[in-house]
C-alpha cells in the first residue's frame, strides 16, 4: 500500500512540474511573439527610412526569436528526454540488469547526438554526455579525459598559425569548458581556458608590473604637463598612459579634464569608420558575431566613432553573444 502511494505521489508531482513548463513555454511563446512583431515594425522603419542593411539585421533578428519558441523548446524536451533515459540507467545498473542500462545509456546518447547535429554548444548536453560516459566506465573516462584536454589545449597552441584560427580557438574554449563542468579542478584546466579567454579577448590580461608602472609614469608627466598649461603636450602624454594601460579609470579622468582644458574636440572619426561599419553590417547578416565583435571592439577605442549606428551594432552583437 505504502509502495502505490509513493508511486501516486510520484505520478502527480510529474504531472504538476509538465503542467508548469507547458505554462512557462506559453507564457514565453506570448512574449516572443510581441518581440518578434516589434522587430519587424522597427525592420518597416528602417526599410521605409532607405535604411535596408539595418532592416535586413534586424529581419534575421527577428527570425532568430521566433526559431526559440520551436527550437529551444524541442532542444529542452531533447535533453529532458537523454536525462530520463540515463537516470533509468543507472536504475538499472544498481539493479544488476547491465543489459537494460547499457539500452538506456545507448538511447540517451543517441538523443544528446541528434541534439549536438542541432546545437553544437549546448553545454548542458554536452555535460550529460559526459556524465554517461563518466558513469559507465570511470577507468576508461579518466584516460579520455586527460586526452581530450591534452588535445583541446593543443589545439588551442596551433590555432595562431591556422587561416581559421579564430574558429580553432572557439572550438577548443568549447572543448575545454564543457570538461571543465565536469572536473574544473583537472590540473591546468583553469589556466587553458584563461589563456584562451585572453586571446579572445574575453577577459584582459594582467600587466606587468614594470608596464604598468610604466603608464604610470606617463601618467604623472600627463599631470605636471596639465598643470603648467601644456595641454596639447600633456593631451598626448595621458594617451600613452592610457594605450599602455586602457583599464586605468584615473587616466580616463584625466584625459577628459585636459580635454574640457583644449575646448576643442580631440578626436576624429576613424578614415576608414564608413568600411569597418559597413563590414561589421555584413558580418552580422551572416551571423559571424565573434568577427563583428572583435571590428567594434577596435572601432570602440575612438570615442568619435561610437556613433548612434555603431552602438545599436554593438548591442545586437552583444545580445547575440549573450553579453
Amino acid at each position: 500500500m505504502r509502495f502505490d502511494y509513493n508511486e501516486n505521489l510520484a505520478v502527480n508531482s510529474r504531472k504538476k512540474i509538465e503542467n508548469l513548463l507547458e505554462k512557462i513555454s506559453e507564457q514565453q511563446k506570448i512574449i516572443i511573439d510581441k518581440e518578434v512583431d516589434d522587430l519587424i515594425a522597427q525592420a518597416g522603419k528602417e526599410f521605409n527610412n532607405d535604411n535596408y542593411a539595418e532592416a535586413q539585421i534586424l529581419l534575421n533578428r527577428a527570425q532568430e526569436r521566433w526559431n526559440v519558441v520551436f527550437l529551444d523548446y524541442e532542444n529542452d524536451e531533447m535533453l529532458r528526454s537523454a536525462k530520463q533515459s540515463f537516470e533509468k540507467g543507472k536504475s538499472f545498473s544498481k539493479k544488476g540488469n547491465s543489459q537494460a542500462a547499457l539500452a538506456q545509456f545507448n538511447e540517451a546518447l543517441q538523443t544528446l547526438e541528434i541534439l549536438r547535429s542541432l546545437v553544437p554548444r549546448n553545454m548542458a548536453a554536452n555535460k550529460l554526455r559526459l556524465e554517461i560516459q563518466q558513469f559507465q566506465d570511470p577507468e576508461q573516462f579518466k584516460i579520455n579525459f586527460a586526452n581530450r584536454v591534452s588535445q583541446a589545449k593543443e589545439n588551442a597552441a596551433s590555432a595562431a598559425k591556422d587561416s581559421f584560427g579564430n574558429e580553432k580557438l572557439l572550438q577548443a574554449y568549447a572543448e575545454l569548458s564543457d570538461l571543465a563542468e565536469i572536473n574544473p579542478d583537472y590540473p591546468g584546466l583553469k589556466n587553458a581556458i584563461l589563456e584562451i579567454e585572453y586571446s579572445l579577448g574575453k577577459k584582459k590580461r594582467p600587466l606587468a608590473p614594470g608596464v604598468k608602472k610604466y603608464a604610470e609614469q606617463l601618467a604623472s608627466e600627463a599631470q605636471k604637463l596639465f598643470q603648467s598649461g601644456n595641454y596639447q603636450e600633456a593631451f598626448k602624454k595621458i594617451n600613452q598612459a592610457i594605450s599602455t594601460d586602457s583599464e586605468n579609470q584615473n587616466f580616463k579622468s584625466l584625459r577628459s579634464r585636459i580635454s574640457a582644458r583644449l575646448k576643442t574636440n580631440v578626436y576624429t572619426r576613424d578614415s576608414n569608420y564608413t568600411d569597418r561599419y559597413q563590414e561589421v553590417v555584413e558580418l552580422i547578416s551572416s551571423n559571424r558575431y565573434e568577427m563583428a565583435e572583435e571590428i567594434i571592439s577596435e572601432m570602440w577605442k575612438n570615442p568619435a566613432n561610437r556613433t548612434e549606428n555603431l552602438t545599436k551594432l554593438k548591442n545586437r552583437v552583444e545580445r547575440a553573444l549573450g553579453q
